[in-house]
């Protein structure tokens, strides 16, 4: 009896925290699941899917997911692998000749390469309205923007690069990107409430609307869901809470796996092992970031950002555990949430960061050497490194946020706790910065 007041405590005290951060960032509707030893012990929604008519989130409520897609997509390819239909080593031209990016060296460009964002393209400019995978291909041969290291050398998130792979299923299948995905992955999971067809959401019942928050009207704002083209390949996905935990039993349940999927635990594991520096605290493998020994465990997941979408998805492979947080909204804590979860699971502080607090004295040289202005061609972004009063600072989305040092080459953004990453040139000037998963450039 004591043990389960004890755990409905802890889910209580969660509960709580989220509904303070929904609060906060004016969270419309929130759908937050979590299955152990592949039984669903939590599920619940938070706040309304349709905010005018005051539509409650259910744990079938229907949300965007956008780039944890880009696990569903890994894994096909994965899968291919693993059946001999593709080498993930294989050279890209080897599947489409008219593959080329723009100051880079293209034939060394594999398909691992695709997966792990480390072709050496920085994030480019949207390109929604391209017809057709040859129509992107054309955009990477001809576009405008420069590849700044050769692949496999550095990370960077990268969109544009990685739909590509939906251009290797089509040629390798035979079928279109968004029927195979379909039949090959969605069905056999049993995913029946997941879809790539925007249309289909009007035949649906329980669908999210999502918001954009519009900062002169100090309100949440319905829109449309996004047209995303080629780009469905990295983030066209909506599902629900309970399915996502379906499809993560797949990287956890190996009877699960057996009978709907079969892949090898070998390949599958490779997904998220640590192939590349994400941020020191975190490595990326294929369209999974993972957490090495976060209290002696692993924490595995991917998030998804869109207009009206913030959205995460993992799992703690030690304790087949499996956590979704879904939320309607742009620009949402959801990755903050998830470690929220996934302390309680663990039995940890609700609040315990990834990020140790170090303190580390930057000398004025040091400063120096990251002042500037950077940026990124999505969405052209930008921030700016400045001091002030020997503290250093980032304006980024027209806020400016104090930094911490916590080595000569990491900044930590003391409001949010994430980190920046400072990547130096031989002159020991630096001439990039990873924000997020992104590198941004100096300009």
């Amino acid at each position: 009896m004591a043990s389960s007041l004890q755990e409905r405590r802890k889910w209580n005290e969660l509960e709580a925290y989220i509904q303070s951060q929904m609060h906060a960032y004016a969270i419309p509707g929130a759908s937050i699941a979590v299955s152990k030893n592949s039984q669903l012990v939590y599920s619940q929604g938070f706040g309304y899917r349709d905010l005018d008519q005051k539509l409650p989130v259910t744990k079938d409520t229907i949300f965007g997911v956008a780039s944890i897609t880009k696990s569903f997509t890994a894994l096909a390819i994965m899968h291919m692998h693993d059946q001999k239909q593709l080498s993930i080593e294989d050279p890209v031209v080897q599947y489409l000749p008219q593959f080329s990016l723009r100051g880079g060296n293209t034939d060394k460009v594999t398909i691992a390469h695709l997966l792990s964002h480390t072709t050496g393209v920085p994030p480019l400019r949207r390109c929604v309205q391209l017809d057709g995978f040859n129509e992107h291909l054309n955009y990477l041969r001809n576009g405008d923007y420069e590849s700044f290291a050769e692949p496999g050398n550095y990370f960077s998130y990268c969109n544009d690069t990685f739909l590509v792979l939906g251009a290797i299923i089509e040629k390798v299948s035979g079928q279109s990107y968004r029927a195979y995905m379909t039949e090959k992955l969605l069905k056999p999971l049993g995913l029946t409430r997941s879809t790539y067809d925007v249309d289909r959401l009007e035949r649906l019942e329980n669908v999210s609307i999502p918001y954009v928050y519009n900062k002169e009207k100090n309100r949440q704002e319905a829109v449309a869901w996004p047209k995303l083209g080629n780009y469905e390949v990295g983030g066209g996905i909506r599902s629900t809470a309970i399915d996502l935990i379906a499809y993560g039993r797949l990287y956890t349940d190996p009877s699960f796996r057996s009978a709907r999927f079969p892949i090898r635990e070998r390949v599958l594991k490779s997904m998220w092992r640590p192939l590349i520096e994400a941020n020191y605290v975190s490595s990326y493998g294929y369209a999974l970031q993972a957490v090495s020994n976060y209290e002696g465990k692993t924490l595995v997941g991917h998030g998804g950002s869109q207009p009206g979408v913030s959205s995460y998805f993992g799992f703690i492979p030690e304790e087949d555990t499996v956590i979704v947080v879904l939320l309607n909204c742009s620009d949402a804590p959801a990755e903050d949430l998830w470690r929220a979860v996934a302390n309680v699971t663990l039995d940890l502080p609700l609040e315990q960061s990834m990020v140790e607090d170090n303190e580390y004295t930057m000398a004025d040289k040091e400063k120096k050497r990251l002042l500037g202005a950077y940026f990124v061609r999505e969405g052209n972004g930008e921030v700016q490194i400045s001091e002030e009063s020997g503290r250093l600072a980032i304006t980024m989305d027209g806020r400016k946020l104090k930094l911490r040092a916590e080595n000569a080459t990491t900044l930590v953004i003391e409001e949010t706790g994430k980190p920046l990453t400072f990547y130096l040139s031989e002159d020991g000037i630096a001439w990039g910065v990873r924000v997020g998963l992104r590198m941004f450039l100096r300009k």
